[in-house]
């Protein structure tokens, strides 16, 4: 980050303080949001239910932990050390001694991995999950919190059928994001490896084009910045199915692939995009998200129509 990229996200931070929308904690990366934040956030996960994801057979929401298996079975433990984050609930005993292991989750999609283990799955499964997800990345940023949620939705089945689902879904996200005023631009990306192999994996998975990203640029563009992803598209191909024992029909490892937006990160896109008084946002979308007469609890950000009727 520049100082001018530290200028803007502290400038924005502090509007976001003055509209009691935002807390920052004592910790770097960790955040508490008020009623009006969390409200916003609602609706976007609903529109994203309603456009995103309307096809689902199944919905399935997450708490901000899980067993450590989730964690080991998918590898994301393994392959993103530095991000993942354990529970310690009574140092010094172990699992022999009937302690629980317990997560922090990297995505919202490894715990319906968990769920659908050892079992025989359709091609016409199709799963809206939301959840907290943790990554040890502490930043002043506040596109960057460490813990956060996602809304995904998640297509299991042959190659073909999941990759045509998961480039329909990344479409009407982007189109969602845009009738809010958020332009986003689409880009091949790769996930924080690290480690020796780190480089490798980059490559590999930029040739295989199995990681897409909607960006939005919350700060100027400069240096190596060029926006904060959204939503990203994920094409895993068995590994899921093979790690997690998930069959179809013919006996064969599921294909599997997701199309994920951050809630949090968005809620910030739009208050960037339209500012942190909400009274001034564009009146088209205040009734979209049906913010008329909505205040928090401290008695802020308290919407009203005639403030555009001038």
């Amino acid at each position: 980050m520049t100082s001018q990229h530290e200028d803007e996200f502290h400038g924005f931070r502090r509007d976001l303080v003055a509209n009691r929308l935002l807390h920052q904690s004592q910790s770097a990366g960790l955040y508490a949001w008020t009623h009006t934040f969390e409200y916003i956030a609602s609706q976007v996960s609903r529109a994203f239910g309603a456009h995103v994801a309307p096809m689902s057979t199944t919905t399935v929401r997450f708490p901000p932990t899980v067993p450590r298996l989730v964690v080991d079975r998918s590898r994301y433990a393994t392959t993103f050390p530095h991000l993942v984050g354990f529970v310690e609930s009574t140092p010094g005993l172990s699992e022999a001694d009937g302690e629980a292991t317990i997560a922090l989750p990297g995505a919202a999609c490894h715990p319906v991995f968990a769920l659908l283990a050892e079992s025989v799955v359709s091609d016409e499964l199709e799963v809206w999950a939301e959840g907290y997800v943790f990554r040890r990345e502490p930043s002043s940023d506040p596109m960057r919190m460490m813990s956060f949620r996602q809304t995904e939705v998640i297509r299991l089945g042959s190659k073909e059928v999941v990759a045509e689902s998961v480039g329909s879904a990344l479409a009407r996200c982007r189109r969602m994001l845009k009738q809010w005023g958020i332009d986003t631009s689409e880009d091949t990306a790769t996930d924080s490896f690290a480690g020796r192999l780190a480089t490798l994996r980059h490559q590999l998975q930029r040739d295989a084009g199995s990681k897409r990203e909607l960006s939005f640029s919350m700060w100027s563009e400069r240096g190596e910045y060029s926006g904060t992803a959204l939503a990203s598209a994920n094409l895993h191909g068995m590994r899921f199915g093979e790690d997690f024992d998930i069959r179809r029909q013919d006996g064969s490892a599921v294909v599997s692939g997701c199309v994920g937006l951050g809630l949090e990160r968005t809620v910030l896109a739009l208050l960037r995009t339209h500012g942190a008084d909400l009274a001034y946002w564009p009146q088209a979308l205040i009734e979209d998200f049906a913010l008329v007469g909505i205040e928090d609890r401290e008695g802020t950000a308290n919407v009203r129509a005639t403030n555009h009727e001038s």
